[in-house]
Protein backbone atom coordinates (compact mmCIF):
# COMPACT_ATOMS: atom_id res chain seq x y z
CA UNK A 1 0.00 0.00 0.00
CA UNK A 2 2.66 2.36 0.88
CA UNK A 3 3.81 2.28 -3.09
CA UNK A 4 0.35 3.36 -4.08
CA UNK A 5 0.51 5.91 -1.69
CA UNK A 6 4.10 7.48 -2.50
CA UNK A 7 2.70 7.35 -5.98
CA UNK A 8 -0.24 9.43 -6.04
CA UNK A 9 1.68 11.64 -3.80
CA UNK A 10 3.70 12.12 -6.23
CA UNK A 11 0.65 13.48 -8.53
CA UNK A 12 -1.62 15.27 -5.24
CA UNK A 13 -2.41 15.67 -2.08
CA UNK A 14 -4.13 12.69 -0.76
CA UNK A 15 -6.11 12.91 2.10
CA UNK A 16 -6.47 10.83 5.19
CA UNK A 17 -10.10 9.37 4.09
CA UNK A 18 -8.71 9.09 0.87
CA UNK A 19 -5.86 6.67 2.00
CA UNK A 20 -7.60 5.13 4.41
CA UNK A 21 -10.29 3.74 1.06
CA UNK A 22 -7.14 2.94 -0.42
CA UNK A 23 -6.33 0.60 2.46
CA UNK A 24 -9.77 -0.70 3.48
CA UNK A 25 -10.47 -1.68 -0.61
CA UNK A 26 -8.44 -5.11 -0.72
CA UNK A 27 -7.58 -3.84 -4.00
CA UNK A 28 -3.72 -5.27 -4.38
CA UNK A 29 -2.86 -8.61 -5.61
CA UNK A 30 0.76 -10.44 -5.75
CA UNK A 31 1.48 -12.70 -8.63
CA UNK A 32 4.23 -14.98 -9.26
CA UNK A 33 6.45 -15.16 -12.11
CA UNK A 34 5.12 -16.71 -14.74
CA UNK A 35 0.86 -16.16 -14.13
CA UNK A 36 -1.12 -15.30 -16.69
CA UNK A 37 -3.68 -12.63 -15.03
CA UNK A 38 -5.26 -12.56 -18.36
CA UNK A 39 -6.05 -15.21 -20.68
CA UNK A 40 -7.17 -14.86 -24.02
CA UNK A 41 -10.96 -15.75 -24.80
CA UNK A 42 -11.74 -14.55 -21.04
CA UNK A 43 -13.63 -11.36 -20.37
CA UNK A 44 -11.56 -8.28 -19.58
CA UNK A 45 -13.04 -6.66 -16.51
CA UNK A 46 -10.15 -5.84 -14.59
CA UNK A 47 -7.86 -3.18 -15.00
CA UNK A 48 -4.00 -2.78 -13.32
CA UNK A 49 -1.44 -0.62 -11.84
CA UNK A 50 2.01 -2.19 -11.73
CA UNK A 51 3.44 -1.19 -8.13
CA UNK A 52 6.14 -3.63 -8.85
CA UNK A 53 7.36 -6.15 -11.37
CA UNK A 54 6.89 -6.40 -15.19
CA UNK A 55 3.63 -7.70 -17.03
CA UNK A 56 3.82 -8.86 -20.76
CA UNK A 57 0.58 -8.59 -22.80
CA UNK A 58 0.73 -10.67 -25.99
CA UNK A 59 -1.05 -12.21 -28.57
CA UNK A 60 -0.75 -15.95 -30.32
CA UNK A 61 -0.95 -15.07 -34.06
CA UNK A 62 -0.39 -18.41 -36.06
CA UNK A 63 1.17 -20.63 -33.12
CA UNK A 64 3.32 -17.94 -32.57
CA UNK A 65 3.99 -15.57 -29.57
CA UNK A 66 4.07 -11.84 -30.21
CA UNK A 67 4.84 -9.66 -27.44
CA UNK A 68 2.52 -5.97 -27.46
CA UNK A 69 3.86 -4.65 -24.85
CA UNK A 70 5.76 -4.84 -21.50
CA UNK A 71 4.68 -2.95 -18.46
CA UNK A 72 6.83 -1.68 -15.58
CA UNK A 73 6.17 -0.08 -11.98
CA UNK A 74 4.05 2.96 -12.45
CA UNK A 75 2.77 1.32 -15.60
CA UNK A 76 -1.61 1.22 -15.94
CA UNK A 77 -2.62 -2.17 -18.16
CA UNK A 78 -5.45 -1.96 -19.53
CA UNK A 79 -6.85 -5.04 -21.32
CA UNK A 80 -8.06 -4.69 -24.96
CA UNK A 81 -11.94 -4.88 -24.86
CA UNK A 82 -11.84 -4.01 -21.26
CA UNK A 83 -15.19 -3.23 -19.86
CA UNK A 84 -17.27 -4.20 -23.20
CA UNK A 85 -18.21 -7.86 -22.47
CA UNK A 86 -16.69 -9.47 -25.06
CA UNK A 87 -13.48 -11.97 -24.47
CA UNK A 88 -9.74 -10.75 -24.65
CA UNK A 89 -7.51 -11.59 -27.66
CA UNK A 90 -4.48 -11.26 -25.98
CA UNK A 91 -2.77 -12.73 -22.59
CA UNK A 92 -1.30 -11.00 -19.49
CA UNK A 93 1.60 -12.44 -18.17
CA UNK A 94 4.08 -11.49 -15.43
CA UNK A 95 7.63 -12.48 -16.51
CA UNK A 96 8.80 -11.13 -13.11
CA UNK A 97 7.02 -11.79 -9.11
CA UNK A 98 4.37 -8.80 -9.62
CA UNK A 99 2.08 -6.75 -7.04
CA UNK A 100 -0.56 -4.51 -8.49
CA UNK A 101 -3.62 -2.65 -8.13
CA UNK A 102 -6.66 -4.40 -9.21
CA UNK A 103 -9.39 -2.19 -10.29
CA UNK A 104 -13.14 -2.56 -12.59
CA UNK A 105 -15.36 -0.37 -13.47
CA UNK A 106 -17.23 -0.05 -10.16
CA UNK A 107 -14.47 0.69 -8.16
CA UNK A 108 -13.22 3.30 -10.28
CA UNK A 109 -16.85 5.27 -10.37
CA UNK A 110 -17.12 4.84 -6.74
CA UNK A 111 -13.63 6.28 -6.11
CA UNK A 112 -14.35 9.08 -8.63
CA UNK A 113 -17.34 10.27 -6.90
CA UNK A 114 -16.61 9.33 -3.51
CA UNK A 115 -13.15 11.81 -4.08
CA UNK A 116 -13.43 14.03 -6.60
CA UNK A 117 -10.35 15.30 -6.55
CA UNK A 118 -8.93 11.64 -8.38
CA UNK A 119 -11.41 13.19 -11.55
CA UNK A 120 -8.70 15.74 -12.12
CA UNK A 121 -5.45 13.81 -11.63
CA UNK A 122 -7.22 10.38 -13.50
CA UNK A 123 -8.05 13.04 -16.94
CA UNK A 124 -4.01 14.69 -16.60
CA UNK A 125 -3.26 11.06 -16.66
CA UNK A 126 -5.54 9.91 -18.91
CA UNK A 127 -4.32 12.96 -21.82
CA UNK A 128 -0.81 12.23 -20.99
CA UNK A 129 -1.08 8.18 -21.57
CA UNK A 130 -2.73 8.82 -24.85
CA UNK A 131 -0.30 11.00 -26.15
CA UNK A 132 2.59 8.39 -25.33
CA UNK A 133 0.66 5.81 -26.62
CA UNK A 134 0.13 8.07 -30.44
CA UNK A 135 4.07 8.51 -29.93
CA UNK A 136 4.86 4.98 -29.95
CA UNK A 137 2.45 4.20 -32.24
CA UNK A 138 3.36 6.55 -34.46
CA UNK A 139 7.14 5.60 -33.76
CA UNK A 140 7.24 1.75 -34.27
CA UNK A 141 4.94 2.25 -37.80
CA UNK A 142 7.78 4.76 -39.29
CA UNK A 143 11.12 3.28 -37.89
CA UNK A 144 13.25 -0.20 -38.66
CA UNK A 145 14.25 -2.68 -36.27
CA UNK A 146 16.93 -1.12 -35.43
CA UNK A 147 15.52 2.18 -34.81
CA UNK A 148 12.74 0.29 -32.75
CA UNK A 149 15.43 -1.19 -30.96
CA UNK A 150 17.43 2.06 -30.19
CA UNK A 151 13.67 3.84 -29.22
CA UNK A 152 13.10 0.90 -26.43
CA UNK A 153 17.02 1.84 -25.08
CA UNK A 154 16.11 5.26 -24.40
CA UNK A 155 12.50 5.08 -23.48
CA UNK A 156 12.79 1.72 -21.11
CA UNK A 157 16.23 1.02 -19.83
CA UNK A 158 15.03 -0.29 -16.95
CA UNK A 159 13.55 -3.06 -19.30
CA UNK A 160 16.50 -4.05 -21.08
CA UNK A 161 18.62 -6.79 -18.19
CA UNK A 162 14.97 -7.74 -17.18
CA UNK A 163 13.40 -9.52 -19.86
CA UNK A 164 14.80 -12.16 -21.98
CA UNK A 165 15.95 -11.44 -25.15
CA UNK A 166 13.60 -13.70 -27.32
CA UNK A 167 10.56 -11.76 -26.11
CA UNK A 168 12.48 -8.27 -26.45
CA UNK A 169 12.81 -9.39 -30.15
CA UNK A 170 9.18 -10.55 -30.36
CA UNK A 171 8.30 -7.09 -29.50
CA UNK A 172 10.56 -5.61 -31.92
CA UNK A 173 9.18 -7.38 -34.29
CA UNK A 174 12.17 -9.60 -35.45
CA UNK A 175 13.90 -12.96 -34.98
CA UNK A 176 16.22 -13.27 -31.92
CA UNK A 177 19.02 -13.61 -34.06
CA UNK A 178 17.83 -10.47 -36.03
CA UNK A 179 18.10 -9.14 -32.65
CA UNK A 180 21.45 -10.16 -31.63
CA UNK A 181 22.85 -8.85 -35.06
CA UNK A 182 21.39 -5.56 -34.34
CA UNK A 183 22.98 -5.32 -30.49
CA UNK A 184 26.53 -6.27 -32.26
CA UNK A 185 26.23 -3.65 -35.12
CA UNK A 186 25.31 -1.27 -32.50
CA UNK A 187 28.35 -1.96 -30.24
CA UNK A 188 31.03 -1.59 -33.10
CA UNK A 189 31.82 -5.47 -32.62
Amino acid sequence: MDKLEKYFSKHMTLSSDLIAKFRKAHIIKEYKKGSLILIQGEISNETFFILEGCVRSYIIDNCEEKTIEFYIEEDPVIPLNYGQNVESVHYLECIEDTIVVVSNEEIEEKMLNEFPELKEASRIYSKKLIENLQNKFTEYRISTPEERYKYFLFNKPQLVNRIPQYLLASYLGVKPESLSRIKRRLSGK
